[in-house]
């Protein structure tokens, strides 16, 4: 396999994992909207039934306590064991042949903290939780993307690791070969290459002289998506001082910052956006393709030819 088809492989892999991730998400967002109302019978019919034995093993719990027949550090039988076979807590035997016992296990454990915030099953709310751990997996993607393109970059033309930098000679003994150095090389200036997509895109057009062009609305887009993102990792969502000054935003410290589906989306297309123009931008100047080849490799769904669509 050339550089060029790697390459091309990356641009699939980059689309077809966003495009994943999507269909993922979408239905996620579909099934979850008016939980658990929208999943399937058999779902609802089991969790049902451990539902109504947790609510009663916690009434008996509670009895228990206030009988006091049994304390908080003394272990008694309710519904359960754990590993070494001793009867501790309440938890619920989920049936071997129960289909959605994994989905159920979550739920009714995603229930007691719940409940002590006062949320009942028919309150929970999941767009949130979705749009943030999509806004993660969106930016995944276009940072190890923008990577490989310069891992791509480096082993068409090592040339550009020409630059004033140290590396180990023990570093260099271990690679094996001058193939494997170039590989090792290009992995540390792909690491190198900045903190935020904003940076590796700046890395981009200095360090290899790509003339890629964003448009300043979706070069915004994808910042403020990336602040959320950063927000939502390391703050679990939550307003923090950073982010009051950058955005100058009336929101508490600690409040949550909503994040709505129609920004999601913006933020979807324009990574994807982003995407195509970096491979164009590299395939032509380091591997001297024409339009038409580093165009075809980002179709949009309207310009798929039926014979491209194989195995389907």
């Amino acid at each position: 396999m050339t550089v060029w088809e790697e390459y091309q492989q990356y641009a699939n892999n980059f689309q077809a994992s966003l495009y994943q991730s999507w269909l993922v998400y979408s239905a996620s967002k579909r099934l979850l909207k008016d939980y658990p109302n929208e999943l399937p019978d058999k779902y609802k019919t089991s969790l049902a039934k451990y539902v109504e034995a947790y609510r009663i093993a916690l009434d008996d719990m509670t009895k228990l306590l206030k009988d006091g027949k049994v304390t908080p550090s003394q272990e008694y039988k309710l519904y359960g064991r754990n590993d070494e076979g001793k009867y501790k807590g309440i938890a619920l035997m989920l049936e071997d042949s129960d289909d959605y016992g994994e989905m159920v296990a979550a739920t009714l454990n995603m229930l007691v903290p719940l409940n002590g915030l006062g949320v009942s099953i028919n309150d929970i709310d999941f767009s949130n939780l979705s749009n943030s751990q999509q806004l993660i997996t969106i930016y995944a993607f276009i940072e190890s993307f923008i990577s490989d393109s310069i891992r791509s970059i480096c082993k068409q033309n090592p040339n550009v690791l020409k630059r004033k930098k140290m590396v180990e000679w023990d570093a260099v003994i271990s690679t094996g070969s001058y193939d494997d150095l170039i590989n090792y090389l290009a992995d540390k200036l792909a690491f190198e290459s900045g903190h935020s997509v904003k940076e590796k895109m700046e890395t981009l057009k200095k360090d290899f002289a790509l003339d890629i062009v964003i448009p300043d609305t979706i070069n915004i887009i994808i910042e403020e998506g990336e602040l959320l993102r950063n927000l939502v990792a390391h703050n679990g969502g939550r307003v923090s001082v950073e982010y009051q000054r950058r955005k100058n935003i009336s929101l508490k410290l600690g409040e949550f910052v909503p994040i709505t589906d129609s920004f999601v989306k913006e933020v979807f297309e324009s990574v994807l956006f982003m995407g195509q123009q970096v491979f164009e931008s590299v395939g032509k100047k380091y591997f001297m393709q024409d339009d038409l080849s580093v165009s075809r490799v980002f179709l949009k769904g309207s310009e798929v030819d039926s014979n491209d669509l194989t195995d389907m």
